[in-house]
């Protein structure tokens, strides 16, 4: 009855205030012999009692030959008894059964004597069976299977009077069920709005699978962040999780209607998630995963308050990671502290995660009234206005202390994405309303189009690839799987989200860039579901190489590349995460288009997961390599994005078109809908005016930005109104743009000392071929190597998903990279005219520099193994037999990689790459007209 407490500190445990104590602390003697004699008294007692209980159970015991009275006499009885009535056999059965009875009272006295009385026998209550296999006790523990969330423990339901209970019916009202609201039927191609049998079929397909893996989750890591099938085990990003997995499936539970399971989910987010933690957490990929999943169940519930309380608490937290000097927010975020933590060795972030925030904020602020939340995210934004990139695109990485970018890194993968899929969404999320985000990602489309896009060899694939910021001419074929959102993206930005209709939105009205986009995003798709049908397994892997020269597969094996493929994989890029991007363009080419072609494709993609990810015992897992049908080896590990992202995406594209229109609602990149709104013009005044999508360096005047036309601008549209008059022009908008996009006389060389100035540069001012060399010998534009991509960092392992970027710089690096950049950028148009002899040596300095600086670490890049969901990926530890990059950064370099980058650089030639004037008519004859003016 009473519990002795282990000594703590020194401290004794018998205190006063203590009411486990058994005698207060004292040092008088005579409450020493007082104690003392209580003591040996109970000691006395339990010795009579043991000696009354021997006594007496020798009593009922056969008693040993003696002498005594009692012994003979029943004796003396067994003697009589037979003379009088009994025969042998009934003195024998007898004989049996009082030896019988004598065994059975022995063993009730040895289990009494095993186990005394406890206070339950006095209470008249059932005592609870030890289950040896309850592991949960204890407080803080979670039970592997989920509570139970109204009904109580029968034991106490039995017997309401022994301990008054709360009814139940008086619970019930604390988790009403909710009506899964109907989705908006608005949508303008409403020839498909009735689904046929077959693909309704195919859309309950989808929806098992979900609930295998959700039961698979439930019975072994409910509650944790990650789930591991082959294992049957949970993990989590910090301490107690942030619910990743309940949280990212909220919204697809609602989708296919399974309110059970989302009443279960929803307790454990009301009761259990708690996000006051003392850990670290990923800015990106919380919001995106979490912030993003609770608003958007706050908006399919019905409005339910649970989820958007939890959202406000984890923003306010969020918040911090934006108190920078520039704006750009830390990549991590203290949860308890409410603190940006700069994760990587130098505090770099990467571009995609930084710009991946603002469907999310901006929607929150909508729904509060704050205007906190939308003000950080959009600070983001226009500060990322003002940095010059490259014809629209954006390096991987950028620095939040200076607010400028890091190293020349450009790509549409991994830490890039994002960036532009947030921008034409932005633009569809508030109604059309900040035309800047539609300007800024028309212009990075203009310089996919220039710079990034390629032909394979085999099929005439198109493909997007892979430049440095220093050296655009240089095009790597190398690809993530991760590009393939750029399809429907593309196809979603041409027509606005509504789809094409013979009537009222027929193809025919597009504009020259609308179709232009339009067919490059079906070109894209058709390239991605390629990645699958050539493999052997119907799987993709995590990155390609296109083909687009016999010299690339000449020491290829015959595991890497297959003759007549349009690419081949690398033994490090040979796994499958389920990843969405693919069935996503998928899902919009369909609702864009209605061809049921993309249908059938997402059904292939489907079938071979289930034929190769399925787990036996539950759930689906991630693959080490795709290639071999007949050597599949799991990676124990279920992505949240499959459930949150892949089977939504499938799901929908089997459905019906009147669920979540997409000119009503916008996807975040965790596919989560938020829908469209219009914003309350005070949350628009810093980008109602704004106009264009780069007003070029800081301190570039806003008069530009708003439309003042130049002298070189009022040139090249008399050109074009000539050339129209004289019948020459048989092109179209697109061949305009591209005209003063890319110069015809103007050298790739000297473009970046062109954009350094307010204007084209003159004649005099243009260095000549043979200046340039001697230029190249006589300037080193990278002394201390910083430009090369091979010291760029890169992609590291991962820990569960979150980012733990490992940027390597030697001393000096970051310095050189800034100074070529500043020399680019700090021009402004109070230049133009009024450049002296030093301004124009620097302008071509800084066209060597760009020319020069990095040549090397695209080729070599191209066999990298890239990680996680828009920049969150995890390297599996079995991975590095392969050559995975290791935790520290390094990476295991194939042989062929130093080949491969001598064969994508030599002499400088573009293998593969479009022309962007491939896509529309010849125009007539190019001006070097300076696109920055003109924009």
């Amino acid at each position: 009855m009473y519990k002795r407490e282990e000594k703590t500190g020194g401290i004794p445990f018998h205190l006063d205030d203590n009411k486990y104590s058994k005698t207060p602390l004292s040092n008088s003697k005579a409450h020493t012999r007082i104690r003392l004699r209580k003591r040996h008294a109970v000691i006395a007692f339990c010795l009579l009692a043991m000696a009354y209980v021997i006594v007496k159970s020798s009593s009922t015991t056969p008693a040993p030959r003696s002498r005594g009275v009692h012994v003979h006499i029943p004796q003396i009885e067994k003697k009589i008894a037979p003379t009088i009535s009994l025969s042998e056999e009934e003195i024998a059965a007898q004989a049996a059964a009082a030896a019988e009875a004598r065994a059975e009272e022995r063993r009730r006295l040895r289990k009494k004597k095993k186990n005394p009385p406890t206070l339950f026998d006095f209470m008249d209550k059932k005592k609870p069976k030890n289950n040896k296999n309850n592991k949960n006790k204890g407080k803080g523990k979670i039970d592997p299977k989920p509570p139970r969330i109204v009904q109580k423990d029968p034991d106490y339901v039995a017997e309401p009077e022994a301990r008054p209970v709360v009814p139940v019916e008086k619970q019930e009202p604390e988790l009403p069920k909710i009506d899964i609201p109907k989705p908006i039927t608005d949508n303008n191609n409403s020839k498909n709005n009735d689904n046929s049998p077959l693909w309704e079929s195919r859309k309950n397909r989808v929806k098992e699978a979900f609930q295998n893996s959700w039961s698979a989750y439930r019975r072994d890591a409910w509650g944790k962040d990650e789930y591991h099938p082959i294992s049957k085990r949970g993990s989590n990003m910090i301490r107690n999780g942030q619910g990743f997995t309940i949280v990212d499936s909220l919204d697809t539970i609602l989708l296919m209607g399974l309110d059970t399971e989302f009443q279960e989910a929803k307790a454990w987010v009301r009761d259990e998630l708690d996000f006051d933690q003392d850990g670290e957490v990923n800015l990106f990929e919380t919001t995106i995963r979490v912030l993003g999943g609770l608003l958007s169940a706050y908006d399919q519930s019905g409005k339910d308050s649970v989820f958007l309380n939890k959202a406000v608490d984890l923003a306010d937290r969020l918040m911090g990671a934006f108190e920078t000097a520039s704006g750009i927010p830390y990549a991590s975020v203290h949860l308890r502290e409410k603190r940006g933590v700069p994760s990587h060795d130098n505090g770099i972030s990467s571009t995609s995660e930084v710009s991946t925030l603002q469907l999310e904020f901006k929607y929150l602020s909508y729904l509060t009234g704050d205007d906190k939340y939308w003000k950080v995210a959009e600070n983001v934004m226009l500060k990322m206005r003002e940095i010059e990139g490259l014809d629209g695109l954006v390096p991987i990485f950028i620095d939040p202390y200076k607010g400028t970018y890091h190293g020349g890194e450009i790509r549409l993968g991994s830490r890039g994405d994002s960036y532009y899929e947030y921008l034409i969404k932005q633009y569809l999320q508030t109604g059309k309303q900040e035309q800047v985000y539609k300007d800024m990602y028309d212009y990075s489309m203009t310089g996919v189009k220039k710079h990034l896009l390629g032909r394979t060899l085999a099929n005439d694939l198109l493909f997007v690839g892979e430049i440095s910021k220093y050296s655009p001419e240089s095009l790597s074929p190398k690809m993530d799987h991760l590009v393939c959102f750029l399809g429907g993206t593309m196809a979603l930005a041409s027509t606005e989200g509504h789809p094409i209709d013979p009537q009222l939105n027929p193809r025919s009205r597009f504009s020259t860039v609308q179709e232009a986009d339009f067919k490059i995003g079906e070109e894209l798709t058709n390239s991605c579901y390629e990645m699958y049908r050539q493999t052997e397994t119907g799987l993709a892997p995590e990155i390609v190489h296109w083909v687009t020269k016999d010299e690339q597969t000449q020491y290829k094996t015959e595991l890497e590349y297959t003759p007549g493929n349009d690419f081949y994989i690398s033994d490090r890029d040979a796994h499958n995460w389920l990843r969405p991007e693919t069935v996503e363009s998928l899902f919009y080419m369909w609702r864009l288009t209605g061809d049921e072609k993309y249908r059938h494709w997402g059904w292939n993609i489907f079938d071979s997961i289930e034929r190769y990810s399925k787990v036996s015992t539950g759930g689906y897992s991630s693959i080490h390599d795709i290639r071999r049908s007949k050597n599949i080896r799991f990676s124990d590990k279920m992505e949240t994005f499959y459930l949150a992202e892949t089977l939504k995406y499938l799901y929908l594209l089997f459905g019906p078109n009147d669920v979540l229109p997409l000119d009503k609602y916008v996807f975040n990149t965790e596919a989560h809908p938020l829908p469209v709104f219009t914003a309350p013009t005070h949350l628009l005044t810093r980008t109602a005016g704004l106009k264009g999508a780069y007003p070029g360096a800081k301190g570039v005047e806003e008069e530009k930005t708003q439309g003042t036309v130049t002298d070189e601008e009022k040139q090249f549209q008399d050109l074009l109104n000539q050339e129209d008059n004289n019948g020459d022009q048989t092109g179209s908008d697109e061949d305009e743009e591209e005209d003063r996009l890319q110069p015809a006389d103007a050298d790739d060389d000297n473009s970046a000392a062109d954009d350094s100035v307010d204007g084209p540069l003159s004649e005099d001012q243009k260095p000549e071929p043979e200046q340039e060399a001697e230029k190249e010998l006589d300037i080193d534009a990278d002394p201390e190597g910083d430009m090369d991509d091979n010291n760029l960092p890169f992609d590291d392992a991962i820990d569960q998903g979150l980012e733990d970027i490992s940027v390597e710089t030697e001393a000096g690096d970051e310095e050189g990279v800034s100074e070529v950049e500043v020399d680019l950028e700090e021009t402004t148009e109070e230049q133009d005219g009024e450049q002296d002899d030093d301004a124009d040596g620097d302008a071509d300095a800084d066209a060597d520099a760009d020319a020069d600086g990095d040549t090397e670490g695209e080729g070599e890049e191209g066999e990298e193994g890239e990680e996680g969901e828009e920049g969150e990926e995890e390297e599996e530890a079995e991975d590095d037999e392969d050559g995975e990059l290791g935790v520290d950064g390094e990476e295991d370099v194939e042989p062929e990689a130093n080949d491969e980058a001598d064969e994508f650089e030599e002499g400088g030639e573009n293998f593969g790459v479009v022309n962007p004037n491939d896509w529309i008519e010849e125009s007539g004859e190019e001006q070097p007209v300076e696109e920055k003016d003109l924009l």
